[in-house]
């Protein structure tokens, strides 16, 4: 069994990573738009080649504007709409323009990486620390964004659990993937979530072929209660508690009742 905290989208198959952030469901997949984003947009520039099938390549592309058209916008969202939604996944909406000093160019660059990489160095102090904003959520090595939104389109994609990186090189969101409104629509709750239940797991293997006994249900709860309180310090969630009943001769249950960072309600994890 792996530990695996993030997972890396390969952007010619985003719904790899989504599947496999959906069944291990500890650990969040970042995944963007592909960076042969012109299967997607309409370009009126330079020299063209169709395939059989229809795609198309594009031999001189020439300067690609940053304003978007209506149908490249179409042909975004017919996209977007073929990777299934989840709670366990971050999508960047833009590319990145990128001075490549091999050959001499600037490339589009597909951002999930650099977006895993904010979130890795964010984590490196604690896992649900945010990797967005002015001080953590800079991105590296980028002339500009490509395509660049106008507002009304950006509340769209965001309304879709999208991430949208405006003007500047700077990530101001943490949205997780899915439309429907609830306490896992960001980042940093779906992360505090995921280092709980790995380590409450953890734990408890450690009693798993012990007698179940008062005095260990109440050392189970007061060892889970030690974790929550760490977590509390590092500002992860604002408050905790946990019941650990008995049912039956050999089974515990465990009850923990979290209140994450700027969620109203307390959200609870039954293990």
């Amino acid at each position: 069994i792996y530990d695996i905290d993030i997972i890396i989208g390969n952007d010619r198959a985003n719904e790899l990573a989504v599947a496999v952030a959906e069944k291990r469901r500890d650990c969040i997949a970042f995944i963007g738009i592909p960076a042969k984003f012109d299967e997607y947009l309409i370009s009126e520039e330079g020299e063209h080649l169709y395939t059989p099938d229809g795609k198309l390549l594009i031999f001189n592309t020439g300067s690609i504007p940053l304003k978007p058209k209506e149908i490249d916008i179409h042909n975004v969202q017919e996209y977007i709409s073929t990777i299934p939604n989840s709670m366990f996944v971050h999508f960047t909406c833009n590319l990145k323009y990128q001075y490549d000093g091999f050959t001499n160019t600037h490339k589009k660059v597909n951002l999930a990486g650099d977006i895993a990489g904010l979130k890795a160095q964010a984590s490196l102090k604690t896992p649900w620390m945010p990797s967005a904003g002015l001080e953590r959520g800079n991105i590296k090595n980028m002339d500009h964004t490509f395509p660049v939104f106008d507002m009304n389109k950006s509340n769209f994609f965001t309304k879709k659990g999208l991430n949208v990186i405006h003007k500047g090189n700077v990530l101001m969101s943490q949205r997780t993937f899915t439309e429907r409104k609830s306490a896992f629509d960001r980042v940093h709750v779906r992360s505090v979530f995921n280092h709980m239940e790995k380590n409450v797991e953890r734990i408890l293997r450690r009693f798993i072929f012990l007698e179940n006994t008062r005095a260990l249900r109440e050392e189970i709860a007061s060892v889970i209660k030690r974790l929550l309180k760490e977590i509390k310090s590092s500002q992860g969630i604002d408050g905790g508690r946990v019941e650990v009943t008995r049912k039956g001769e050999k089974e515990i249950i465990v009850d923990i009742y979290i209140k994450p960072k700027f969620v109203a309600e307390f959200i609870q994890l039954r293990m």
